[in-house]
């Protein structure tokens, strides 16, 4: 495999801008390659020959200048064509860019260890303190034992006589809290687990750039007639991620205190526990499986699909709801009464018919287009098992994923996963209105179908809770208005029946549909950022590649916005069902940038993994290291804001419509990044 296709297979993704640049460095090496060709009389190019002319003349014959052994690159750049230098400069570049990421990181490292046996060390202590005073249990709510620790469906954790312990967990906090003995327990072990990734993250990302600056070298030797990678390789080899033996130490010890703390002295446990599970070993195991179920599950689906539409448009197997009997409609239509005749007529209307349905089958195709979210998400390496928060060693892919459909509940706080789960619900309120509707065939009294707006409204609730938490009236005021307008217009969809005006249910529609379509582009995508080229009306860092994708988004996104304002037009079930359908397609597109605009937050910000806020240790070092510190950034740092883009004053003054207003900015990473409140708090 080539090295290139190795670095983007096996480097993080969060850390992409500070590995070695090997992409560039190979397009500087095919000037010099054509510079030497052409000196030599062997070029084939056409292009530029006479561009390079005076380069060739300034070529110094391999034999002037020989090598020594203690000769240093000081010694030979000079020598060399403007081309060669070039390379040099910019390996010397990349060169001090490694080292000094690592050296911050392997320092930080350092300290998180410290923190990590602190925190264990005063841990037991309180505990032992605690078990000596026979202090009696404490009850807790659920919500202060379990926020903001991982679970672990299926693990098994030893279990101690629990207690309450005092820890302090934020800084400028005065005095202790308290918080299970267990829950502490678990969250230094969740610490420990993240911190020892994040370290073998570190030894392979200064492996994968010693490799890089080996086979650079070699190819520059090769096409240049240089014999100067053993001397550059000197200066590597010198530099502190090259030769340092620090993280083998740091792996060490963290194992020794994993295999004390939490594995009971069993060292296979502890290591099985530790190491990261083999993902290809996992994908081959599961390929062949997977696509059995998967063709059994379809073939299935199908088959029960046709058989349910036979069924309905099958009048004659019509089942008497009364009797159980099986009545012919066309033959026996004088055997029923008035009103089983009523029922039949209700079943059998095509708009009833198109709900039942439509509202069945909403649910599966968001499943399945999340599925394929999650697909592509996996292609691109966008890495959606840390912004979701899911364990790293524990999870599902998208084949698991595609086994079943997921309810996540809303007891943990707010987090992303928990508002991104309840966005995609409020996409499915056609079916929740279809719910209501069922219910209503079986009841005397009329409901209103408001029942589509339940989604809406736990994403109102968490508005409101986010606000409380932070504190922060933008965004997350301003959000739940966007919800509340939503929930509005359902209670008020029967105007004429409820006798309230229709001009007040177009204009509280219109605004919800004009603020969501804002709040889409700006907030949950972080678009319109920037006004010139080549990234015009969208942001800097871009990780879909095609940008004619993002402009296609942006009024697809626009148009099935505005769409739903026809409902009101066109009293029409079949267009309700249309748009219902268009909606999952919207979701759909949706998440895939919605979930980007976070990946894009992480590479900005270095972070790789989990942030774990330890008990009993507050962490000082808020640099942007291997992920693990508590990052505290400020408003002013937040990393898609443009005016933190390099641009000229006159770049900037043209931005005008990220200037228009103070009201977005930075306003997104605060609704909703994944640096969470709870990094602050128990």
């Amino acid at each position: 495999m080539k090295f290139s296709k190795l670095l983007d297979q096996e480097s993080v993704p969060e850390w992409k801008k500070m590995y070695i640049d090997y992409k560039e460095l190979k397009r500087i090496l095919k000037d010099v390659a054509y510079l030497h060709k052409f000196g030599k009389g062997e070029s084939t190019y056409s292009y530029d020959a006479i561009a390079y002319k005076e380069d060739v003349k300034s070529l110094p014959p391999l034999d002037q200048f020989s090598i020594q052994n203690d000769a240093t690159m000081d010694d030979i750049i000079p020598k060399m064509n403007k081309y060669e230098q070039k390379f040099f400069a910019k390996l010397d570049k990349e060169l001090s860019k490694i080292w000094e990421f690592y050296e911050n990181n392997e320092d930080y490292a350092n300290e998180r260890l410290k923190e990590l046996k602190k925190a264990y060390r005063l841990l037991m202590q309180e505990h032992k303190k605690n078990v000596i005073e026979n202090e009696p249990n404490v009850f807790r709510p659920m919500s202060i034992l379990n926020h903001g620790v991982d679970h672990h469906p299926g693990k098994k954790y030893e279990v101690e006589h629990d207690h309450e312990v005092r820890v302090i967990t934020s800084e400028g906090q005065r005095k202790p809290v308290p918080m299970s003995y267990n829950a502490a327990k678990k969250r230094i072990k969740l610490g420990v687990l993240e911190f020892y990734r994040g370290v073998q993250m570190l030894k392979k990302y200064a492996q994968l750039n010693k490799t890089g600056f080996e086979k650079i070298l070699k190819k520059f030797d090769k096409n240049s007639n240089w014999k100067v990678s053993q001397i550059y390789i000197r200066k590597v080899n010198a530099t502190n991620f090259n030769n340092s033996k620090t993280l083998d130490n740091l792996l060490e010890q963290t194992e020794s205190l994993f295999l004390t703390a939490f594995a009971g002295g069993v060292r296979k446990h502890a290591m099985d526990t530790l190491r990261m599970p083999d993902k290809a070993r996992k994908a081959r195991s599961m390929s062949s499986n997977m696509r059995i179920i998967m063709r059994l599950y379809l073939g299935l689906a199908i088959v029960l699909c046709l058989r349910g539409i036979q069924l309905a448009l099958d009048m004659v197997n019509f089942v008497n709801v009364n009797t159980g009997e099986k009545l012919c409609y066309l033959k026996n239509s004088d055997a029923l009464s008035h009103d089983e005749q009523q029922i039949f007529y209700k079943f059998c209307d095509w708009n009833l018919l198109l709900q039942i349905y439509l509202g069945i089958f909403l649910p599966i195709m968001l499943t399945l287009l999340v599925g394929i979210n999650v697909v592509v998400w996996s292609k691109l390496k966008i890495n959606y098992k840390l912004i979701f928060d899911f364990d790293i060693r524990d999870n599902v892919d998208y084949r698991e994923f595609w086994e079943f459909r997921i309810c996540l509940p809303f007891v943990y706080g707010v987090e992303f996963r928990d508002f991104f789960i309840a966005d995609e619900l409020s996409s499915l309120s056609y079916t929740f209105s279809f719910l209501a509707t069922i219910v209503c065939a079986f009841d005397d009294d009329w409901t209103p179908k408001d029942k589509g707006s339940i989604p809406a409204l736990l994403r109102f609730f968490q508005c409101l809770q986010r606000w409380i938490k932070t504190g922060k009236a933008n965004p997350h005021l301003v959000n739940a208005l966007k919800y509340i307008t939503i929930v509005i217009p359902f209670w008020l969809i029967y105007a004429k029946r409820l006798e309230v005006s229709l001009i007040f249910w177009y204009i509280i529609h219109i605004f919800n549909v004009l603020l969501a379509i804002l709040w889409d582009l700006i907030m949950d995508w972080a678009l319109l950022r920037v006004w010139y080229v080549p990234n015009y009306g969208l942001r800097e860092d871009l990780e879909y590649k095609r940008k004619w994708v993002y402009y296609s988004a942006i009024v697809s996104n626009i148009v099935m916005r505005s769409s739903w304002i026809l409902v009101s037009l066109f009293d029409s079930k079949l267009l309700g069902g249309g748009l219902a359908f268009m909606e999952m397609i919207r979701r759909f597109q949706w998440n895939f940038f919605r979930v980007e605009k976070e990946h894009v937050n992480n590479i900005l910000n270095k972070k790789a993994v989990k942030d774990i806020n330890i008990p009993f240790v507050i962490s000082k070092d808020n640099r942007h290291s291997i992920g693990l510190q508590i990052l505290k950034i400020r408003p002013e740092s937040v990393p898609l804001d443009p005016s933190n883009s390099r641009q000229s004053l006159q770049q900037r003054l043209s931005n005008t419509f990220a200037n228009f207003t103070p009201f977005y900015k930075n306003a997104d990473f605060y609704d909703y990044t994944t640096h969470r409140d709870n990094e602050q708090s128990i």
